[in-house]
């Protein structure tokens, strides 16, 4: 009797236990299904609101980088803290226009050679298409290469005797030719070399070109458009930006920030944007010197550029290295020069990125790479180039914002390239 009991208590409690997993289960079902939902919204929230949202989080991160001046100014200096907070609103609104100036420049300059560089870009070409033209009128000129070249040739044989080829008996050769249905492969070339040379000496051929100039043209007028536009948001951007750094600063108080989550944060990201900023400063100051040596014009402009790419990990500064290489092309032709431009600037975009920066950064925001590529894509699809730019330190705050929680500790551990040592208990849902 006593055995019969056990054995039904027995099969109650795997029953009880097979139950319990199921719940779990299903709970843990809806709770993925509900952060995946709950995740959409979010991101629907963040490109909504886009406009606001942006310069907030630029605002947050200029106070990280400029708090360790305020805080001396009122705390060590004694200063009070309207007079900090005005010397300090004064070092960003001066490093703002600054840096407006040079995107500023950087459009004008572009805008200003956009013309010059289509007409080089078509004399090129034009120059190519002559080049081509010269080449077949030389085949055609041959005896040997062109059938129906007017006069005789004659021809030696081994024996000292000749033969004398004229021009009646190469076009019957030809016609003979044309009736075997076998022809051979120097039959094919001379063929495609007419072809060819019909379609140079087209008038379709001359129009479609101009079409395509044209195309050209207006896609960078175009493109220009979007970039000066780009540029006036960006002056609304840093507007709302600087309104909110003097409201964050207004509210900042030093003594309740030491020893915080926040002061960790804070410091993690000052180190990675002080960096970064200096190493992206001197490489594109680098970059800037080694195009003007080369005679490269627009070289202050892509200097810039490759200053604002480099914020981009891994693709801006691939971006940076080729973008010079129309205008090289269209300035120096297809020559060594070419070759130049693409790898010296390279050269020092990996010595930097690789070598220099990580020397520097140590583990920096202990972020994997392949965490980096979704962060870029995701941010970048929602806020764009901005988003690109930013979307490396908003996930280092999301990863150890994780890393502060029980239950999100794991993510943040595969965040970082590390699989979890032990999943967190599973909770019961009685």
């Amino acid at each position: 009797m006593q055995l019969q009991v056990r054995v039904m208590s027995m099969e109650n409690k795997n029953q009880d236990t097979a139950s319990d997993r199921w719940q779990r289960e299903q709970w843990t079902v809806l709770t993925t299904s509900a952060m995946v939902l709950a995740g959409v919204a979010l991101a629907y929230m963040l490109w909504f609101t886009r406009s606001v949202m942006i310069p907030f989080v630029l605002g947050l991160f200029v106070v990280a980088v400029v708090a360790p001046i305020s805080d001396f100014l009122e705390t060590r200096a004694r200063f009070p803290r309207w007079l900090s907070m005005l010397m300090v609103l004064l070092v960003v609104l001066i490093a703002t226009l600054g840096f407006l100036l040079l995107l500023s420049y950087t459009a004008q300059e572009i805008y200003r050679s956009a013309d010059r560089y289509v007409q080089n870009f078509d004399d090129l070409q034009h120059e190519i298409l002559d080049k081509s033209k010269e080449r077949l009128a030389g085949t055609a000129n041959d005896p040997l290469a062109d059938p129906h070249a007017s006069g005789d040739l004659a021809v030696d044989l081994p024996d000292g005797g000749a033969i004398s080829v004229t021009a009646e008996s190469t076009r019957a050769a030809e016609s003979m030719a044309t009736e075997d249905s076998d022809t051979g492969p120097a039959d094919t070339e001379k063929s495609s070399k007419n072809l060819f040379r019909k379609l140079l000496d087209s008038d379709r051929m001359e129009e479609a070109w101009q079409q395509m100039m044209e195309e050209l043209k207006s896609v960078l007028i175009r493109f220009l458009k979007g970039t000066i536009g780009s540029a006036v948001g960006l002056f609304s951007t840093f507007t709302f930006m600087f309104i909110f750094v003097l409201f964050l600063l207004a509210g900042r108080d030093p003594a309740k920030i030491v020893g915080s989550v926040y002061a960790g944060v804070e410091s993690n990201i000052r180190r990675y944007l002080a960096t970064k900023t200096a190493l992206s400063a001197f490489t594109g100051i680098l970059v800037t010197i080694i195009l003007a040596q080369l005679g490269l014009e627009l070289a202050i402009v892509f200097g810039v550029l490759t200053f604002i790419l480099n914020f981009i990990p891994s693709i801006g500064s691939i971006i940076a290295t080729l973008l010079p290489l129309p205008v090289a092309y269209a300035q120096f032709g297809g020559d060594w020069m070419l070759l130049w431009v693409l790898l010296l600037p390279g050269s020092v975009q990996m010595l930097i990125g690789n070598v220099i920066e990580p020397r520097i950064m140590g583990e920096g925001l202990d972020l994997h790479p392949i965490t980096i590529l979704f962060a870029l894509t995701f941010w970048g699809l929602l806020w764009g180039p901005i988003g690109a730019i930013l979307a490396v330190p908003i996930t280092a705050i999301l990863r150890i914002a994780m890393d502060r929680s029980q239950l999100l500790r794991p993510l943040a551990e595969i965040m970082a390239g590390r699989m979890p040592v032990r999943l967190p208990p599973a909770t019961s849902t009685d």
